[in-house]
């Protein structure tokens, strides 16, 4: 899956794994796309991990300026999973598997 999320952000995927990229220009003026967060098998645990990098990467000397940009953060996500339904419906989880029973034979004394 390749999905733009906004002008910089793309939402990719492998048959494994989720993780998001950004358009970055080099100093020699060619487009490039660089991976900004970790591989995730879930996109909620992606978004998670989006908002603690971001929070952790904050220039904020404030609390008043941390508050802002989390909140900036929190909103740009936010709109991410409206582009993604994920408000809407539950991510898709695959099935757990039923543990199989083993009967189990008392032995003869």
């Amino acid at each position: 899956m390749r999905i733009k999320l906004d002008d910089t952000y793309i939402l990719e995927s492998d048959q494994y794994n989720v993780w998001v990229s950004a358009k970055r220009v080099s100093h020699t003026g060619k487009e490039r796309m660089e991976n900004v967060t970790g591989y995730y098998r879930r996109i909620e645990d992606l978004l998670d991990d989006y908002i603690d990098r971001k929070v952790l990467a904050s220039k904020a000397t404030s609390l008043s300026a941390l508050k802002k940009d989390i909140a900036a953060i929190k909103k740009q996500v936010s709109e991410w999973k409206n582009v993604l339904t994920l408000n809407d419906i539950n991510e898709i989880k695959p099935e757990k598997k039923k543990p199989r029973k083993v009967s189990r034979k008392k032995k003869e004394a």
